[in-house]
């Protein structure tokens, strides 16, 4: 996991840079980090919360970010790494009141 080039933990300037793939890997590993994240705080946080939440990851991806897109791929990654982010933490910890409440 941790020897050799190939595995998550690759640094070099590249990594930096944005051109690597490993920018895609951090992508994924913060993803994930983010639905553990809100599970952690559980479902009626979410529920209080969650305008700033949205807001938030939405920022992760939008136009204005200078880092957000760099290429074509890099952006329809970075909005499937936010769909699963809302799929997760809308599907999974909000009751369907309050997943209503959400979509509007």
């Amino acid at each position: 996991f941790l020897r050799g080039s190939s595995g998550f933990l690759r640094a070099s300037g590249d990594m930096l840079k944005g051109t690597s793939s490993v920018s895609r890997d951090v992508r994924v590993g913060v993803t994930q980090a983010y639905v553990v994240f809100v599970s952690t705080l559980g479902g009626t946080w979410l529920e209080k919360n969650f305008a700033a939440f949205l807001s938030h990851v939405l920022s992760l991806v939008s136009q204005s970010h200078p880092k957000a897109t760099q290429t074509q791929t890099d952006a329809v990654c970075g909005r499937r790494c936010v769909s699963f982010i809302l799929r997760a933490a809308i599907g999974g910890l909000l009751g369907e009141k309050a997943q209503i409440a959400a979509a509007k």
